[in-house]
């Protein structure tokens, strides 16, 4: 199955990406999921006050983070303000301690 972009896209926006094969689809499910993993820990770990201070997860936007870290090249710095566990882990910060 390939993911085109929808005719009806204003000229003037030139995509990056304009197909998504399997194996691009696959790579960018595997991020989103690693990301929703850790989030759903970090969120377990806070409930269980065993993380302190304030945190903000993200769960539900894990797509915005897989989709823009995998159009960075690996030389691209990642900055998020807010809610930013997830662009660190699609630019491929370790999740272990």
């Amino acid at each position: 199955m390939v993911w085109a972009i929808p005719a009806s896209t204003p000229p003037h926006i030139k995509p990056l990406v304009t197909e998504l094969d399997g194996e691009q689809a696959l790579r960018l499910l595997a991020t989103m999921w690693r990301i929703r993993l850790f989030e759903e820990r970090v969120g377990m770990l806070t409930r269980g006050d065993e993380i302190h201070g304030l945190v903000h997860l993200s769960v539900g936007q894990e797509g915005v983070a897989a989709a823009v870290c995998s159009q960075l090249r690996d030389d691209d710095a990642v900055y998020s303000g807010h809610r930013a566990h997830g662009h660190a882990i699609a630019k491929g910060a370790p999740l272990e301690p």
